[in-house]
């Protein structure tokens, strides 16, 4: 990489630490990296060299100086973890020790790979250019704010962001909507009357209407309890239930007591039969 030309784009630089102590590693590199270089990231690994040796490895990622960014590695937080890593390398045979740089630095070096993915996820799920990078975008601060993922790991990154889009068209699936294929709006047009003007779904929907007091069906109604009623209660006690509104704390406890032995007795198809 040419880092006179993209001083906004870090670099990796890898050393081989098997038979070198922390102590001598920093008085070799530390002050030559610094001077042209910030550490803004790093991770210690174990890979294998060969069939019989596994290496400790050490990935740097440096940024040039010229490019203005105040994030930068300490000696003591990068001593500690190289400590960490050696401490972890005793109990396991696969360590990973890292501090993952600044996410817009990563996203400055990372551009075209997340271009890339959305065009691949764009064709693949059959969203448009935008709404895929959109979503790469997204999960990729997912993944940086999750602090336990080493964002070198590429092929995890994109495997997050396909399964995040799985997840999604399943939620899409149960969701009624127009999208779904749910749900249909009441305004969709379904041809035309006589007079030429559009009829919607909406108007061909059953509109039930409500009686209000003063109709003569609920008149009629009325009269019908009262006359059924009769036989039970006073005319008096009639008035009370009927004009109960819920406003009152309770009827009188006689009334009530006869009124629930009433209801028992009775069905509203002996109103509505007469």
């Amino acid at each position: 990489m040419n880092r006179a030309r993209s001083l906004n784009k870090y670099y990796i630089k890898q050393y081989v630490i098997n038979d070198i102590s922390c102590q001598e590693w920093m008085t070799a590199n530390w002050d030559e990296l610094s001077k042209d270089n910030r550490i803004i990231g790093y991770m210690f690994t174990t890979q294998a060299i060969n069939a019989f040796t596994e290496g400790h490895i050490l990935n740097l990622y440096l940024l040039n100086r010229q490019h203005n960014s105040p994030t930068e590695i300490s000696r003591e937080k990068f001593t500690s973890d190289w400590e960490l890593f050696l401490l972890s390398c005793k109990t396991s045979n696969k360590v990973y020790v890292y501090v993952n740089p600044p996410v817009e630095n990563w996203l400055d070096t990372k551009g075209n790979w997340c271009r890339k993915v959305a065009s691949e996820l764009s064709n693949s799920f059959k969203v448009t250019y935008e709404d895929a990078l959109s979503t790469v975008y997204y999960n990729v601060m997912l993944c940086y704010n999750a602090k336990d993922i080493y964002m070198g790991n590429l092929n995890y990154i994109k495997q997050h962001i396909i399964n995040y889009m799985l997840n999604d068209l399943k939620r899409k699936r149960c969701r009624v909507n127009q999208d779904s294929g749910l749900a249909i709006s009441m305004n969709t047009p379904i041809g035309c009357d006589n007079d030429g003007k559009e009829i919607t779904i909406e108007d061909t929907l059953y509109e039930e209407e409500y009686e209000d007091e003063e109709s003569l069906g609920y008149q009629s109604t009325l009269e019908c309890c009262k006359r059924v009623m009769s036989d039970r209660f006073s005319p008096r006690e009639i008035d009370s239930i009927i004009q109960f509104n819920g406003s009152q704390t309770f009827l009188p406890r006689e009334t009530y007591a006869k009124l629930i032995r009433w209801r028992a007795e009775h069905t509203p198809e002996e109103v509505l039969n007469k």
